[in-house]
C-alpha cells in the first residue's frame, strides 16, 4: 500500500481523479488516519462517496477496533440515503467480534434496516 500511496501522491497533479481511483486506494488502507485523510481529500475534490467508499472506511475502522467511527459512518450513510449491504454487515460483524461485542450486531442491524426481520441460527 505504501507504493500505491507514493505513486498516487507523485502523480495526483498529472491526471484527473475519479471515484474509482479513491475507492481502490481506500480499499487497501490499514491506517484509519490515512484512510480519513484520503476520504476527506476525495470529498474536498467534489466526489460523492458511494457504498464502496463507505464500506472501505467502515472496514478499516472495524479492523482498528474503532467502532465509534463506524457508527458515525453508518449515520452519514443513512443521511446520504445509502443503504448498508452485505459487505457493510460483514465488516460490522467482524468489528464487533474484535471488540468482544458480537451481541450488539442484532440491535445495530435492526436499527439500520428496521423493516426487516433478521433471524440468525448458529
Amino acid at each position: 500500500m505504501t507504493d500505491a500511496r507514493n505513486v498516487y501522491h507523485s502523480l495526483k497533479h498529472d491526471f484527473k481523479h475519479n471515484l474509482q481511483t479513491f475507492n481502490i486506494l481506500l480499499s487497501g488502507w490499514k491506517s484509519s488516519e490515512e484512510a480519513d485523510g484520503l476520504f476527506q481529500e476525495m470529498v474536498e475534490m467534489g466526489l460523492k462517496p458511494d457504498i464502496v467508499s463507505y464500506n472501505s472506511l467502515i472496514d478499516v475502522y472495524c479492523k482498528n477496533r474503532e467502532m465509534d467511527k463506524v457508527y458515525k459512518v453508518l449515520d452519514e450513510m443513512h443521511e446520504q440515503g445509502i443503504l448498508p449491504d452485505v459487505i457493510t454487515y460483514t465488516s460490522l460483524i467482524g468489528g464487533l467480534g474484535l471488540v468482544g461485542q458480537p451481541d450488539k450486531f442484532t440491535y445495530t442491524a435492526a436499527f439500520l434496516i428496521p423493516d426487516v426481520l433478521i433471524i440468525f441460527t448458529f
